[in-house]
């Protein structure tokens, strides 16, 4: 792996920033040093995600989605901001959405430490997506393919 430029190093240093003003709950500073990271490395995937989790902290939900949105395009194979997103979109009653965004987490593989946790968090929340749909008449065809596409993808993802 070459080593990184002075500009990526700097702009990892900024992201590492941010997620410690993250972590003390510092969220205008931890968005200030995430946004710096971007600006110093615009494909910096963690910044983006860490941006979009100080977005959740301040109720910005628009700025949110399109962090998670951008690490997703940059790195889709990582789960969380597929499930960030979907939480978002669930709440937004934007329930398609949050479906879609759910099924591409439990399809990543690749989520954080408590894998088997999260994948039935996961699942959890794509049941009470569902649970929406079905109070919703016009949905339930629908509604009955995502099941049946949702139990082939739990039974993949187990």
């Amino acid at each position: 792996m070459p080593p990184l430029s002075p500009a990526n190093m700097e702009a990892a240093n900024y992201c590492d920033s941010g997620d410690l003003a993250l972590n003390d709950k510092k969220w205008s500073l931890a968005i200030q040093n995430y946004s710096r990271a971007i600006e110093l490395s615009p494909d910096l995937w963690a910044a983006h995600f860490g941006l979009g989790n100080a977005y959740v902290q301040t109720n910005q939900v628009l700025p949110a989605i399109k962090e998670f949105s951008e690490c997703i395009r940059i790195c889709p194979e990582f789960g969380a901001p597929w499930y960030w997103r979907g939480l978002i979109h669930e709440e937004l009653h934007f329930v398609w959405w949050a479906i879609r965004d759910y099924l591409a987490a439990l399809k990543t593989q690749n989520l954080f430490a408590e894998d088997d946790h999260n994948a039935r968090v996961r699942a959890n929340h794509l049941i009470e997506a569902y649970k929406v749909i079905w109070r919703n008449p016009d949905a339930l065809p629908k509604w009955k393919r995502a099941v049946s596409t949702v139990r082939l993808e739990i039974i993949h993802a187990a």
